[in-house]
């Protein structure tokens, strides 16, 4: 015969000890704990990966960014005004200036983007040596030297600095980051 209170499931009969309500309350909480720091676990690995993604997305528009501003350099005419904009701004007529202005900002934007979104974690340091290298690599010429003190009151107080110490001390990959060197 079984005692009052013990539990009978087919012919095993439960012998261990009575829990109270109390006690069964405890072991509810604990549990409830552990599938607390469980959760939180999930949670920080999703947000992990999540961040992960953003960066590799960030990245990827950058580069999206800076192609579509270069590949405006890709027609003829636009090329040929770039390149002597580059060599001196002073050989450029009024539309010409206008279209080299518009299409060097385009640049100078997607560069000063994929910079803030570094500073905001977003974009990952290693991609950042392209963007390191081109830009004194443009603005170091004579053109982009002029058009940079001209035109960079239109970027950010923190990308000027930026731009101002890499320009000061460009890597010894910049060299050979902005237009070609050869005259035709």
């Amino acid at each position: 015969m079984s005692r009052p209170g013990a539990l009978r499931s087919g012919d095993v009969e439960w012998e261990g000890p009575e829990m109270t309500l109390q006690e069964l309350g405890s072991l509810g909480e604990f549990i409830a704990s552990i599938a607390v720091f469980v959760t939180l676990i999930f949670v920080a690995y999703e947000l992990r990966q999540n961040t992960r993604t953003m960066r590799r997305a960030n990245v990827r528009e950058g580069r999206e960014g800076n192609s579509r501003a270069l590949n405006a350099l890709l027609e003829a005419s636009v090329a040929e005004i770039f390149i002597r904009g580059l060599r001196s701004l002073d050989d450029l007529d009024e539309v010409e200036r206008y279209r080299f202005d518009n299409a060097f900002h385009q640049w100078v934007t997607s560069c000063e983007q994929v910079f803030l979104d570094h500073r905001a974690g977003m974009f990952e340091k290693d991609s950042m040596v392209a963007y390191e290298n081109s830009i004194p690599g443009w603005l170091n010429t004579p053109g982009g030297s002029a058009w940079w003190d001209e035109r960079q009151v239109w970027y950010t107080a923190a990308f000027r600095e930026e731009v101002e110490r890499l320009r000061r001390a460009p890597s010894a990959e910049a060299a050979n980051a902005g237009p070609s060197r050869r005259r035709t």
